[in-house]
């Protein structure tokens, strides 16, 4: 039984698809009372799904526990942004609001690929009454943009539990130290460049860049190569991206981006949730503690800054069991593209290229 303090809404669905066509709907009054009521609403719904998200931590814990991979994995979960959700109902016209899957999300990062599909599998044959509604498996297939991981929806089913929680989503993600590096560098530059890349929308040459890259990325891993690269050896891919690479100022631009940010430091971590806020306007960072018992302010507080938030800046709620673990998980949200420079810049001397410098940085493959 969680000992948590999570708050209780008793929203009904037809509540959720209303609220959902409002602020869908592009021609409604921004911050009206209508809208203001539905924006309330949403984040409510949001803040209901921690309760699935720490029942799913918990037991994908003791899970790897079990498999000896713990001390191995990084875990952590989120609850999806405000604004994100709402590009999601606008770009996905039947998109309805109480269908979304994804809005508490559970991360696992493991080392190797065998790793990701021994916990896939090991999640699979749990004894569990929470029902597995959708599974997708990115690795085997990358999708267009050259994601790629494991998800795996649950419909959370505890009897035990309020009714309010039962029959709401998570999303587990389950990738590779290397993919998610990849997508680190992803959700960095986009919020940079402010563009969503993430959602194949933004400049094309950053696109193709990365999904190139990912495709570099599933060689080194041994994995399926987006088919719009299967003709093409190792090195003429290496080679094409060393000259995007060059032609872009990746390296220099990501180092800017690593180095440009300033977090506030947390000198012991005692507390389940973290509000993490990025003002790049000011190239500051802010991680904000709560306690078990504070979700509900740390949501108000996190809704409400969304809701007013300036397009330099972002913002979102998470939680790990401790500040290194959720670093290393949510990287993107300290701006933390080293790994990404690193790895690119080992495949480089790997195939004979020539170093690329990074003036006044020590981040490359020194």
């Amino acid at each position: 039984m969680q000992t948590d303090k999570i708050p209780r809404y008793n929203i009904s669905k037809a509540e959720l698809y209303r609220a959902g066509e409002i602020l869908r709907d592009e021609y409604a009054i921004l911050n009206s009372q209508e809208w203001d009521d539905a924006y309330e609403l949403l984040g409510k719904w949001r803040t209901m799904h921690t309760y699935p998200l720490n029942t799913f931590q918990a037991n994908i814990r003791t899970n790897l526990k079990k498999m000896r991979l713990e001390g191995k994995a990084i875990v952590a979960q989120r609850l999806k942004r405000l604004p994100s959700i709402l590009l999601k109902l606008s770009r996905f016209p039947t998109m309805r609001m109480e269908r979304m899957q994804d809005i508490g999300g559970i991360r696992i990062i493991l080392p190797t690929i065998e790793d990701v599909y021994k916990v896939r599998n090991s999640l699979a044959a749990l004894k569990w009454k929470h029902l597995l509604k959708r599974e997708k498996d990115y690795i085997e297939a990358p999708q267009d943009s050259g994601y790629r991981s494991v998800h795996m929806v649950y419909s959370y089913d505890n009897r035990r539990a309020p009714a309010e929680f039962q029959g709401l989503c998570v999303e587990i993600q389950i990738r590779t130290k290397l993919q998610h590096i990849w997508a680190t560098a992803v959700e960095t530059i986009g919020t940079f460049i402010e563009h969503s890349l993430k959602s194949s929308q933004g400049p094309q040459e950053w696109l193709d860049y990365l999904k190139l890259a990912s495709a570099i990325f599933a060689i080194e891993e041994g994995t399926t190569v987006h088919a719009s690269f299967k003709e093409l050896e190792a090195k003429d891919l290496v080679s094409q991206f060393y000259e995007k690479t060059v032609e872009l100022k990746a390296f220099p631009m990501l180092d800017t981006f690593h180095r440009a940010v300033q977090f506030n430091e947390i000198k012991r971590f005692k507390n389940k949730y973290i509000l993490l806020k990025l003002d790049l306007a000011n190239n500051l960072g802010f991680a904000h503690p709560f306690n078990k018992n504070e979700l509900d302010i740390a949501s108000h507080e996190y809704g409400v800054f969304e809701k007013s938030r300036k397009k330099d800046q972002d913002a979102v709620l998470v939680s790990s069991r401790s500040l290194s673990e959720l670093r290393k998980a949510y990287p993107n949200y300290f701006n933390d593209t080293s790994g990404f420079i690193k790895q690119m810049a080992r495949i480089f001397k790997k195939y004979d290229f020539p170093e690329i410098d990074i003036p006044n940085s020590g981040a490359g493959d020194k």
